[in-house]
């Protein structure tokens, strides 16, 4: 990978990797319902309207709207709400790092729905060693118990499972469509499917107004997280390979863990740097990561995993 493309990518993971930060400081004053709920709003009025600025439209037949409902659900409300609901627990480090299991998960959910990938030796080393890391981040919570801490972990590690199994989904009913349209139809149906779950649950015309500091981090979220970072990844697949946009899958962790500790004074335990590095070691396996003595003959990973936020 030269400069320019690693430059590339990184500024993708610019626009990724502060996302759980974002998500720390709103979820303070908005529920996971309503933060999840107004940032598809927002995000689907705006790629809608570069849409139509570029004479694109939105399909209309109900398979592929099919398809919309379940991708929007999977990758979408249901991934989001998990992530936003467990930083009401964990700090934006943890949950970055736990999602960083993303690639894991997809391999596993591509092996159980029968995608046609392979399940090669270097993907089982690659996810034994991921997992051992989830498991370093967990013993400390469980040795007290099953306490909020630690379903706030749940949480995350379910949100990567959706993506997971949004990726195989997304593979497999979903190739093919011209740019910003998928992701367009996918936060609509996200935006339908937590509208009503928000103003019954969460009540947010009850509320009060959230801060400066609330709305500021939602607009982050909506603007450079979600619009921005969509069209900027599907302009730079046009130029380099899945396996070099794949790195963007370790950067997103690093970068959420530097804003972490500058901005909201988050700590590092032992158990959080054993974890990550296992975690992010067992995803770069995954992908096609040679290791001397454990993989001898790994089998070259033309189709990687590919990064997305949920």
């Amino acid at each position: 990978m030269n400069v320019r493309t690693f430059l590339k990518v990184a500024s993708l993971s610019l626009l990724w990797g502060p996302m759980f930060l974002y998500i720390n400081l709103a979820v303070k004053e908005i529920p996971p319902l309503t933060l999840g709920a107004s940032r598809f709003a927002m995000a689907a009025i705006i790629l809608f309207a570069i849409l139509k600025f570029q004479g694109r439209s939105l399909p209309k037949d109900k398979a592929t709207w099919k398809h919309f409902i379940v991708s929007g659900l999977t990758q979408n409300a249901l991934p989001f709400t998990l992530a936003s609901w467990s930083q009401q627990y964990i700090d934006s480090v943890l949950a970055a790092v736990l999602f960083a299991t993303t690639p894991l998960f997809t391999m596993l959910m591509a092996r159980l729905l029968h995608s046609g990938e392979t399940l090669s030796y270097g993907k089982i080393v690659g996810a034994t060693i991921g997992f051992g890391g989830v498991l370093a981040l967990f013993l400390p919570g469980l040795s007290s118990g099953f306490q909020l801490t630690v379903w706030g972990m749940v949480a995350i590690i379910g949100s990567a499972v959706s993506i997971g199994l949004a990726l195989v989904y997304t593979q497999k009913h979903m190739l093919g469509m011209p740019p910003l349209v998928a992701p367009t139809g996918q936060i609509i149906t996200g935006f339908v499917l937590l509208m009503p779950l928000s103003l019954i649950i969460d009540k947010p015309f009850a509320m009060p107004v959230p801060s400066a500091t609330a709305i500021g981090a939602l607009l982050l979220i909506t603007v450079l997280s979600t619009v921005v970072a969509f069209i900027l990844y599907f302009r730079i697949l046009e130029s380099v390979t899945a396996t070099e946009m794949s790195l963007t899958t370790y950067l997103n962790p690093v970068i959420a863990a530097i804003l972490g500790v500058l901005i909201l004074g988050e700590t590092f335990g032992p158990s959080t740097f054993v974890g990550s590095g296992l975690i992010i070691l067992g995803a770069a396996v995954v992908n096609g990561l040679r290791i001397p003595l454990l993989i001898r003959n790994p089998e070259s990973c033309s189709h990687p995993t590919a990064p997305v936020t949920c």
